[in-house]
């Protein structure tokens, strides 16, 4: 809550009070801000339209502080639930839900919510959403994206371009999401289905779950787990003490580094690959007829296992083990 009212603080300042609900010509604008607590925020493209329209979805009478203003600053539309003056009146009032919704064509769009629900559909303009508890779902979108979440959900479905994801402990869904991705998991529970692309993932303590990706993936994993599946492009990535498994259903280049994590991969039956696999201090072990030599100290697997479509595989760990086997 602190971090929010501070926020609103920052961002806006008084402008060119509006009624709300009153229709504001689209083409005036740069772009529109949207700063409340706690509720539902519907925001939906219609590039038809010719104004911003707004409304309160609210049954309940609300207290003007309470109540949604409008304002106009620097060419921005600002609408925002802002909440009592005084620091008394924040300590002893619980903020109301107040629910909004949206329509407008496409532009720049900046959102702070605190508690509940956003749902966004149809943005192809730049956009950035910063929710603390509750659900996110952005659906049918394009360009550019930064998303910030702490605890909750939040999906994103069919949406291409660049999106960055920002997430402590929420659960996180990604799907038919291709384009450039950049996503930083603390602890939360991430998975992503049909992906393509570009992908970079940095986990501390999550639990990542990627299936049928075809692209290039790469990451970062300190005691994180991380299940990828893998039809072509690159993966490659560290980790220093989470489990990592990369199951390639296709010709797919594979460069996997680790201090003692152990890491896994399987391959589809009928696809070849080359193989370079070593662990100084871990095991290492194959189950596809590649014997495990000793080369100064590390036990290596160096071979290939017949078939079409062959990828390159090479996995090196300080202390890990690593298998290969067929999936």
């Amino acid at each position: 809550m602190k971090l929010l009212s501070s926020i609103l603080v920052g961002v806006l300042s008084l402008g060119a009070a509006q009624s709300f609900g009153q229709n504001i010509k689209a083409s005036e604008l740069k772009g529109i801000r949207v700063l409340g607590f706690k509720g539902r925020l519907n925001i939906i493209a219609d590039a038809k339209l010719q104004t911003v329209q707004h409304r309160v979805l609210t049954k309940t009478d609300l207290p003007s502080h309470w109540s949604p203003q409008v304002e106009l600053e620097n060419g921005w539309l600002n609408i925002r639930v802002s909440g009592p003056v005084s620091k008394e009146e924040w300590r002893t009032q619980t903020p109301p839900r107040v629910d909004i919704e949206i329509r407008a064509p496409p532009m720049p769009l900046q959102v702070v919510w605190s508690q509940g629900d956003i749902y966004l559909k149809g943005w192809d303009k730049s956009a950035e959403i910063t929710h603390q508890v509750g659900t996110v779902k952005v659906e049918d979108t394009k360009g550019e994206m930064k998303l910030s979440v702490h605890e909750g959900e939040l999906s994103v479905k069919d949406h291409s371009g660049r999106l960055e994801v920002d997430n402590f402990g929420s659960k996180i869904r990604l799907e038919h999401v291709s384009g450039t991705v950049k996503i930083d998991n603390f602890q939360g529970r991430l998975s992503v289905s049909d992906g393509g692309g570009n992908y970079h993932l940095s986990t501390v303590r999550g639990k990542n779950f990627i299936d049928d990706f075809n692209g290039d993936f790469d990451f970062n994993n300190k005691q994180g787990e991380i299940v990828i599946t893998q039809s072509g492009g690159q993966l490659q990535g560290k980790s220093d003490s989470g489990t990592v498994e990369a199951r390639l259903i296709g010709s797919t280049e594979v460069r996997l580094r680790s201090q003692e994590a152990r890491i896994t991969v399987a391959l589809k039956r009928g696809l070849g690959a080359k193989v370079n696999l070593g662990s100084a201090d871990g095991q290492v072990a194959s189950s596809l007829g590649l014997k495990v030599d000793k080369i100064d100290g590390w036990k290596v697997i160096k071979g290939e296992v017949s078939g079409k479509s062959v990828s390159q595989i090479s996995v090196q760990s300080r202390s890990g083990d690593i298998r290969l086997r067929s999936l």
